[in-house]
């Protein structure tokens, strides 16, 4: 990891598991937000701007159509790279799906292993 804190934003609708990976990523050393909506998820990305935002496709109250509209369409807002979990592959997800700001996704059932490795390859972007 780098030598500055990375800050996550996790956006899970599982209650559960929000709380397992918050804890895990809290552990290696990430500053880890939550949220559980797609409202809570755009208005705390706007407030903490996290580095990296992960994205659960089935988040309500707007799903990820709500939230990535809302960060690519508007210039004024903070859009982290966002990493997507999904059920589908991405060439099954529409493609206003894979613009910015998705620079990579994770294929539900993972293990966190999976999500950290994917986390860890992206911090060079910072």
């Amino acid at each position: 990891m780098s030598a500055r804190t990375v800050s996550l934003l996790l956006a899970l609708p599982d209650d559960s598991l929000l709380a397992q990976f918050r804890d895990s990523l809290s552990r290696e050393g990430y500053r880890v937000e939550t949220a559980r909506t797609a409202i809570e998820c755009v208005v705390k990305a706007q407030r903490i701007r996290p580095d990296f935002l992960i994205l659960d496709q089935d988040i309500a109250l707007g799903g990820i159509d709500g939230v990535l509209t809302i960060l690519h369409d508007h210039e004024d807002m903070h859009a982290p790279p966002v990493i997507l979990i999904t059920l589908e592959r991405p060439i099954d997800l529409p493609t206003d799906c894979l613009i910015p700001p998705v620079v990579r996704w994770v294929q539900k059932p993972f293990a966190l292993p999976v999500l950290q490795e994917a986390i860890g390859a992206l911090e060079c972007l910072l």
